[in-house]
């Protein structure tokens, strides 16, 4: 699957907690002070891997809780050498299925 590329993982993500917490979110919101938990989490994980490819475990979140956070930790973890459109994992192989 092709994803976002790295400059919209922000986007993405927004979207998503927004949708999951029923609030505005920014990019300094923090996703368990703005109300999530680890049901939400594992919520915003599954829906972030179906919108990207991206299996992002749910420690991410604990370790990453901003929008901000989570999309440099993406951008480091998941697509620092893709091409445009595409995504690659931290071995190198591109996680399009």
């Amino acid at each position: 699957m092709i994803g976002p590329s790295t400059d919209q993982y922000g986007e993405v993500i927004s979207a998503i907690w927004s949708a999951l917490l029923h609030c505005e979110v920014a990019e300094d919101t923090n996703f368990f002070q703005a109300g999530g938990n680890s049901i939400t989490a594992i919520r915003a994980a599954a829906r972030l891997g179906a919108e990207t490819g991206i299996d992002l475990p749910l420690r991410a979140f604990f370790d990453h809780p901003t929008v901000v956070e989570l999309t440099a930790h993406i951008r480091q973890a998941y697509a620092p050498a893709a091409e445009p459109g595409t995504l690659t994992d931290r071995s190198g192989h591109d996680s399009r299925q």
